[in-house]
């Protein structure tokens, strides 16, 4: 997403955000109405970000991270020491009476950082679980008055704003800051903070209250929280020790609806110089935006009976990053020997180790498509686990008895077998696994943690952080760094168990 984010201009962001913003607004009311209609006797209320945001603010629960993070719950950033720079500099262009275009181009970039500061932390999924918290103590009322001192700081706004000001003494050197009122027309040279409010405008619900939401939200380590429970005036002991960490709830998939297979379909051509052995093949235009040097050198038999043809289609490349560059230039197709332009190439494809048979007259093969169920199996002969990318074509085809590939570890530590002879050859049913589905893993190394499956493939088992920002797994051991893709060689996993976790986080095992 902020690959994406950086692409797209500002204006055009916050006027996607704007769109989003009305959508999720519109969509909340019917739902709404929907679970009004459902459950008549239970009184539904809905709050809207603003609000939510609004009471993070000023109950102090804005910026906070987990422990695995920082033991002290506060996400510190980048954007601290750089936003520092830039109060300490607009005091500077204040007391110095700079013009009023610096002044406005400086104060344009502190907002910028303060949003990118400000904005939730949405690495991890906690902060789900802390709106939730807070929509549970917000009560009518308290809501009311967000509204009705949201609306009077904008109808104030009109005449008079609050700015932060930084004082110079001329006797000390010292540095103080102040906040007065000015009217609009100092807006261009002073720093608008009428964002800031009295916290004693809407108090919290309870003293403990914070402390308890860091401690029941944000403390992954089960002894640390219940500790900090213990001290706490509405806990007793019994209500500690029934306490444990927050788990986030994730929904795992178990639908098979979608494409069954990758669309290129593949022929079949016995392998030059070897015996009873295929490889599969596909032809591609020449002229094709695609067809680069990587692909010249996958031509059919380059060296045997198509020899020809590929010194022709290199001498036209040559110089050229892909076929389309290459055609544009020479606004012709190379030429074979005969004089015959040259449309297409065969191409030779390491055969997919997966592949699947679509066609057995024609001998048209397909590659299979993102794995969606991973089937693990154990031996009684063996400690190792095996282990079965399950595709969407061959589930849906379970009935038909598919050829799977079982691995018990990487490179060429795999068998091709009909489904149906597993257990004939001795493999026993360990567990069924979905993409999203919350497990415990342990390795051979003692490592061991909860984390979600991600998928299978050639020997390597994929993870996903059930936290969202890796730092559960990075805790546990069963990774050493964050990656976009965290994978574990299959060898090295001691177990799996499959972990039930409700809507509200409990654990049923």
């Amino acid at each position: 997403m902020g690959t994406i984010q950086a692409k797209i201009p500002d204006d055009l962001q916050e006027e996607f955000s704007a769109r989003a913003l009305n959508d999720t607004r519109y969509a909340t009311k019917v739902i709404c109405e929907i679970l009004k209609y459902c459950f008549p006797s239970i009184k539904v209320k809905s709050f809207t970000g603003q609000i939510t945001d609004k009471l993070k603010g000023v109950w102090g629960l804005k910026n906070l991270t987990h422990s695995y993070q920082n033991p002290s719950y506060i996400l510190h950033d980048e954007f601290d020491e750089e936003l520092k720079k830039k109060y300490d500099l607009l005091s500077l262009y204040i007391t110095e009476e700079k013009n009023n275009k610096e002044i406005k181009k400086l104060k344009e970039e502190v907002v910028k950082l303060e949003k990118q500061r400000d904005q939730k932390n949405r690495k991890n999924h906690l902060h789900h679980a802390l709106d939730a918290a807070i929509i549970a103590c917000a009560t009518d009322s308290l809501r009311r008055r967000v509204e009705i001192h949201e609306q009077n700081l904008r109808q104030n706004s009109s005449t008079m704003r609050k700015f932060k000001v930084s004082v110079v003494d001329p006797a000390t050197g010292e540095i103080s800051t102040q906040i007065i009122n000015r009217t609009v027309a100092d807006y261009g040279q002073l720093y608008d903070l009428t964002k800031n409010s009295d916290p004693r405008h809407f108090p919290m619900p309870y003293d403990s209250f914070r402390d308890e939401i860091k401690l029941r939200l944000y403390e992954r380590d089960e002894a640390t929280m219940k500790r900090g429970l213990m001290c706490l005036a509405n806990y007793n002991a019994a209500q500690v020790n029934q306490c444990k960490p927050v788990i986030i709830s994730h929904q795992y998939t178990k639908k098979v609806n979608g494409r069954l297979h990758k669309a290129t379909i593949y022929g079949v051509a016995p392998k030059p110089k070897t015996e009873n052995t295929v490889v599969l093949t596909n032809r591609m235009a020449v002229t094709d935006k695609k067809f680069d040097y990587k692909q010249l050198d996958k031509i059919y038999d380059k060296e045997g009976t198509q020899k020809a043809v590929y010194e022709a289609v290199k001498s036209w490349l040559s110089g050229y990053a892909n076929g389309e560059e290459a055609y544009n230039s020479h606004k012709e197709l190379p030429k074979n020997s005969n004089g015959n332009p040259i449309k297409k190439v065969k191409l030779d494809y390491d055969s997919p180790k997966e592949e699947i048979l679509l066609h057995e007259e024609k001998k048209q093969y397909v590659e299979k498509e993102n794995v969606i169920q991973t089937h693990v199996f154990r031996r009684e002969d063996s400690d190792k686990l095996y282990f079965i990318g399950m595709d969407r074509y061959r589930v849906m085809n379970f009935k038909n008895d598919p050829e799977v590939l079982i691995w018990w570890g990487q490179s060429k530590n795999n068998r091709k077998i009909k489904y149906s002879e597993l257990a004939r050859e001795g493999y026993i049913p360990y567990v069924k696994l979905y993409k999203n589905q919350i497990i415990l893993l342990e390795l051979r190394n003692g490592a061991k943690g909860l984390c979600k499956v991600g998928g299978f493939s050639s020997g390597m088992f994929e993870i996903v952080s059930i936290l969202g920002d890796d730092f559960d797994i990075l805790a546990s051991g069963l990774q050493s760094k964050s990656k976009s893709q965290l994978q574990i060689t299959i060898s090295t996993i001691k177990s799996i168990q499959p972990i039930n976790v409700d809507i509200l986080g409990k654990v049923h095992l």
